[in-house]
């Protein structure tokens, strides 16, 4: 088995400051073919943290260092695999598994893109409703129930929609878009203008400006998938 490689000035007194870090894959049960990063070691085994994780926060695609954890197991549903969550009112969001290696079906993106993108979208929900929702959510000030005061929404060019009409008035593009994507689902439950935002929040990434960065064993390249860099 492969081992990563840490070395730092404490190793060699005197010296000037240096750190190499290398990490290789390796393989073992449960690790469901992705290559996992074992920097810190749980008894005899590697940590559950994927090394798309810990390759990819140290590049241009990390829009929130320190702000975020990788949690294996979003949905809590094995059938369902999401690239991001946030939990409102936390202090950090999260990156799920589906963020190294599943098609972001908003911008038809994969790989490090994607993990940029998850990153935008969850930070966007994390920033808002900080600064929306300082002393918590007030149902009675939100009669769209789509996660924003009402109060800002004309100043944020939304709308303030009855319940039985929807709750999506940021984008209607956008709107229609991931609401196709997502068969069955209720715009009146889903298609909130909190969402919306969220999403586009994403386009603020530039295509394929991270590749030169990316060397990890999730890299976009491997998948094959081609799309416009621009």
């Amino acid at each position: 088995m492969l081992i990563g490689i840490h070395t730092s000035k404490e190793c060699f007194p005197g010296t000037s400051p240096f750190v190499i870090t290398t990490y290789f894959p390796i393989e073992g049960p449960g690790i469901d073919g992705l290559s996992w990063n074992h920097q810190e070691f749980k008894g005899n085994e590697p940590d559950d943290t994927p090394n798309f994780y810990y390759y990819w926060r140290n590049t241009a695609a990390d829009c929130a260092p320190g702000k975020h954890n990788y949690l294996p197991n979003c949905s809590g549903n094995e059938s369902t695999v999401e690239l991001g969550k946030y939990y409102p009112g936390d202090d950090k969001f999260y990156f799920c598994a589906g963020a190294g290696y599943v098609e972001n079906s908003f911008t038809l993106h994969i790989g490090i893109d994607t993990f940029a993108e998850v990153c935008l979208h969850e930070k966007n929900h994390m920033d808002n409703w900080h600064d929306w929702w300082p002393n918590g959510y007030n149902k009675d000030q939100d009669a769209d129930e789509d996660y924003i005061p009402d109060y800002l929404e004309p100043d944020l060019g939304l709308k303030v929609f009855p319940i039985d009409e929807g709750r999506c008035s940021c984008d209607k593009e956008i709107c229609e878009d991931f609401l196709k994507k997502l068969p069955g689902v209720d715009p009146k439950k889903y298609a909130v203008d909190f969402e919306c935002i969220a999403y586009k929040a994403e386009k603020n990434w530039k295509v394929c400006s991270a590749d030169d960065e990316d060397y990890s064993d999730m890299s976009r390249k491997i998948f094959k998938k081609n799309y416009s860099c621009k």
